[in-house]
């Protein structure tokens, strides 16, 4: 077989076949690309949404540590009046 004869029954009909290949699979490339781009904005949504709980929960624990230690004093108050009344 001729080097011609190769290159027209051979060569170029596998180049043909990588270069569908290729375009194939450029395209996928470029599908799955988006369907990620629209996952990570699908998920930004509710990560920054539960930031922002995470830091109002964050935000009430402290002030139910403070209502506890106002509490506490409280109760101590109480007790020192009350013992102060019996006398």
């Amino acid at each position: 077989m001729s080097a011609k004869a190769y290159r027209d029954k051979k060569a170029l009909l596998l180049v043909e076949k990588l270069k569908e290949v290729v375009k194939n699979l450029t395209i996928k490339c470029v599908q799955l690309t988006e369907q990620g781009k629209k996952l990570t904005a699908k998920v930004d949504g509710p990560q920054k949404q539960i930031s922002r709980l995470t830091d109002k929960v964050m935000e009430q624990s402290d002030t139910i540590d403070r209502l506890q230690e106002k509490a506490s004093d409280l109760g101590r108050l109480e007790r020192h009046f009350a013992d102060k009344g019996k006398q």
